[in-house]
Parts: structure tokens; C-alpha cells; sequence
């Protein structure tokens, strides 16, 4: 783990996520963009270098939760002046984690994410890279609600999703071809892992 190797024109390029195991969701997001020379590649293997480090330096075990908790720390940290880019790229790392990781590590925070997502979406609405990152966040953490463990607590998490869910839904005749069509993407997945869930009336309204 952590090899570095010299690639074409002599570019160093690390061959494994520091710490992460092989087929660990995380790291393989890593090897889809690490030999990558695109920007939003660059950036988010940069995010995921950043994270990897942090955790090393903290001692905290790699995994999906961790990656969960150390982006979105980042994220809430983040100001107004930084790059379109970069925050696509944590919004990249976060969502793989949101993905991967428990749903009660995620409802545990569920608040502060959806707060979060509402404002870097406000900060994305000129950048459709980023703003389709946070329309996929939103559909994932939206998701979440169906591992809630009783209906009371679908309903008080549905609170706090109900402003990022109907931003999204907006989204879906948005303008933009890529954005319109990840706010569709996003708004079906939430819908229908709320399916059978105090939250689907609501949801679907």
C-alpha cells in the first residue's frame, strides 16, 4: 500500500490509497481517478490523499464511515472561496462513503449533512459538476431514511430532508442536460427507497 511508481513523461503516481484495502469502496473510487490527467480526477484523488492522511495521522482505522466523517468535517469547514473544483471532488469522496457507509452512522449526522449539502448547493449553482455532486449526496442521504429504526424516526429525519428533497425535485427541469438528468437519477432513488416508509407520502408530493 502506498507504492508510488513513475508513469508516463515521468509523473510520480501512488498505486494505492495509504492505508485502505484492496476492493475497500474508497480505494477503488482511488483507482478509477488516480492514473486519470482530467482536473476533477486530480482533485478528487487530492481530496482522497488529504483524508487518507488525516486519518493515518489520527490513528482512526480506514473505512467508509471514517471517509464519512472526515469530508464532512471538511465540508463544514470550507468557505465560500474555495474552488468549484475542489468542493466537486469532496462531494465525490462523500458520496461514495454516503453510499458505502452504515445508514445509522449517517442518520447519527444526518442534520448537520443535509445543512451542509443546502449550502454548498447554494455555493454550486454556477458550477454543474459540483451541483450534480451535491444532487447525489442529497438522493443518498435522503435513502438513508429507510434504515431509520421506527417510523417516528423516519418522520423526525424526513424534517430535515424535506428542503434538500424538494431542491433536488426542482432540479429535475433544470436547464442543464447533466444536471437535470442526475436530479432525475437522484429523485427515483429516493423515492423508491422510501417506499413503504411514513416518509413516502410526503416525499412524493
Amino acid at each position: 500500500n502506498g507504492a508510488a511508481s513513475t508513469g508516463e513523461f515521468g509523473v510520480m503516481s501512488t498505486l494505492a490509497l495509504p492505508g485502505f484495502a484492496d476492493g475497500d469502496p474508497v480505494a477503488e473510487l482511488w483507482d478509477r481517478h488516480c492514473r486519470s490527467r482530467q482536473p476533477e480526477s486530480k482533485a478528487t484523488c487530492a481530496v482522497l490523499e488529504a483524508v487518507a492522511d488525516i486519518l493515518q495521522q489520527e490513528g482512526i482505522a480506514p473505512s467508509p464511515t471514517a471517509v464519512f466523517a472526515a469530508t464532512m468535517s471538511s465540508l463544514e469547514r470550507a468557505d465560500a472561496s474555495i474552488p468549484a473544483e475542489q468542493t466537486g471532488a469532496m462531494l465525490t469522496v462523500l458520496a461514495t462513503a454516503l453510499e458505502h457507509a452504515p445508514p445509522a452512522a449517517v442518520l447519527s449526522r444526518l442534520p448537520a449533512t443535509a445543512k451542509v449539502l443546502m449550502s454548498a448547493g447554494r455555493a454550486a449553482q454556477e458550477s454543474p459538476p459540483a451541483l450534480r455532486g451535491v444532487v447525489r449526496c442529497i438522493g443518498l442521504l435522503v435513502a438513508t431514511l429507510r434504515a431509520a429504526p421506527s417510523a417516528q424516526a423516519v418522520l423526525e429525519n424526513w424534517e430535515h430532508c424535506a428542503k434538500p428533497f424538494a431542491a433536488i425535485s426542482n432540479l429535475c427541469v433544470d436547464g442543464r442536460p447533466k444536471v437535470r438528468k442526475q436530479a432525475a437519477a437522484s429523485v427515483g432513488e429516493a423515492l423508491r427507497a422510501l417506499r413503504d416508509t411514513p416518509a413516502a407520502d410526503p416525499a412524493g408530493r
